[in-house]
């Protein structure tokens, strides 16, 4: 599980630089966004591994998933904004009542760390696998595949 959040997320880092080169506009602000939503997840995981157990520190990082998941995702993919420079596959529009449930199950992931991190009872380990698999699901689905 480990390894294949770890290879996701430095993959994913890998390529969003590349990927914002000529972006503009919305595809610009949802590819920023899904970059702090892989700063938070590595965030995460760092804490996780090193047993960091900082409360506050982890809210913050639920704060921040919040803040580009739910209604604040799907607002940022119109619809017809496609951009060469984009990695949104045209499945999104196709498919919109799944990217859109997704988005929130992101979003009540998030609410769901936040609340056991307030609470004093948060599992960073659990935590990382839901997430994990909700930005995974989205990502088989609604992100064009790179070819190498």
């Amino acid at each position: 599980m480990k390894k294949t959040v770890c290879l996701l997320m430095l993959i994913g880092s890998a390529g969003f630089a590349f990927a914002h080169k000529g972006a503009t506009g919305i595809v610009k602000e949802r590819m920023d966004g899904m970059g702090v939503l892989a700063q938070s997840m590595k965030a995460l995981v760092k804490m996780e591994r090193s047993g960091d157990t900082d409360l506050k520190k982890a809210i913050e990082i639920a704060n921040q998933i919040q803040l580009h998941a739910g209604e604040a995702m799907t607002n940022r993919f119109p619809e017809g904004d496609q951009q060469m420079v984009s990695e949104a596959a045209p499945a999104i529009w196709e498919d919109w009542a799944r990217f859109e449930k997704i988005s929130d199950e992101l979003f009540e992931a998030a609410l769901q760390l936040e609340a056991n991190a307030v609470s004093g009872n948060v599992s960073l380990k659990l935590a990382i696998k839901e997430l994990g698999a909700t930005c995974s699901s989205c990502h088989e689905d609604f992100r064009i595949k790179k070819q190498n």
